[in-house]
C-alpha cells in the first residue's frame, strides 16, 4: 500500500493475500492466481518467493508492465534459511531472468536493490 501515494493520477488496485483496507482484492496466489483484472502495470513485490509456480503466476498477470523483487540465491547477502522466511522456491538471478522469459516478458532494466534482493522492470513479450 506504501506505493499508492507515489503514483499520483493512476487508479490503484491493491492485491494480497489479507485485506490491507476495503478495496483489496484478497487471492490466495497459490491456489486462484493473480486477480483478473487488466491493468497497465502491476508491481510484484515480495511475492515470487512464496509461489510454488511463480512462472504461471507471471503468465497470467494482465499487464503489460511489471515491477518485481525476488530475493535471488546469489545475492551479495542472500537471507537463509529461506524456509525460515516460508519461502517456498530457491532461484537465482539467471534462472528467475529465464522464468521471465518463458512467461513471456522482457527485461527492460535490472538492478541489485539490497543485499537480497534484485527489482526489474518488464514489459510484456
Amino acid at each position: 500500500m506504501g506505493l499508492e501515494p507515489l503514483l499520483q493520477t493512476q487508479r490503484y488496485v491493491p492485491s494480497d493475500v489479507v485485506a490491507r483496507d476495503e478495496r483489496t482484492i484478497v487471492r490466495d496466489y497459490n491456489r486462484e492466481g493473480p486477480p483478473p483484472v487488466q491493468v497497465e502495470a502491476v508491481a510484484v513485490l515480495g511475492v515470487l518467493e512464496y509461489l510454488l509456480d511463480p512462472e504461471g503466476f507471471m503468465r497470467q498477470l494482465q499487464a503489460d508492465k511489471a515491477v518485481v523483487t525476488y530475493c535471488t540465491t546469489d545475492s551479495p547477502s542472500p537471507l537463509e534459511p529461506r524456509r525460515s522466511h516460508a519461502w517456498v522456491n530457491d532461484m537465482d538471478t539467471a534462472t528467475v531472468e529465464q522464468m521471465f522469459a518463458r512467461a513471456g516478458w522482457t527485461i527492460r532494466s535490472d538492478e541489485q536493490l539490497d543485499g537480497a534482493q534484485r527489482i526489474w522492470l518488464l514489459t510484456r513479450t
